[in-house]
């Protein structure tokens, strides 16, 4: 059983993750850890189907909307998308990815903790995203099909 050091993301979380996955199968491969029946299913499925089954957001981001929650946190606050509420409440767990372009790689991301939507003024209606920083997502590539209104969302 890997021990998961991270409070805020729980083991299926970080099984269905890109970067968990990865860190499973190095641990797996130096014989420091034997993958639970689970973790072999969802690696075995993700192998099968070519994807990693994460729900994620892509985003071009321009304006430099990437604020951390305080000061040197690993949380951060990105705003002001337009996306459905919906959409945004099946995106909980899954990753947000930044990119400076769609063919370019992600030069920001992490694993969405919550949403919120903006009661009011220029922006009312759009949402907010809360998220952890994950460095493991930096170099991400989206891929070209799917995109539109600067964003592509795989649920």
């Amino acid at each position: 059983m890997v021990t998961i050091n991270n409070p805020r993301r729980t083991e299926d979380q970080i099984l269905h993750s890109a970067a968990g996955l990865r860190i499973l199968r190095e641990a797996a491969s130096s014989n420091k850890i034997q993958p639970t029946p689970s973790a072999r299913l969802i690696s075995n499925v993700r192998a099968q189907s070519g994807s990693d089954m994460t729900a994620r957001i892509h985003l071009i981001e321009r304006q430099g909307r990437l604020t951390p929650v305080q000061p040197g946190s690993q949380e951060y606050e990105s705003g002001f998308w337009k996306v459905a509420e919906k959409t945004a409440q099946k995106l909980v767990g899954g990753e947000i990815l930044f990119h400076k372009a769609q063919a370019k790689p992600a030069f920001f991301g992490g694993v969405i903790q919550s949403y919120r939507v903006q009661p009011d003024g220029k922006w009312q209606g759009k949402i907010i995203f809360r998220f952890i920083a994950d460095p493991a997502l930096r170099g991400t590539l989206a891929g070209q099909g799917g995109w539109g209104m600067e964003k592509k969302i795989v649920l």
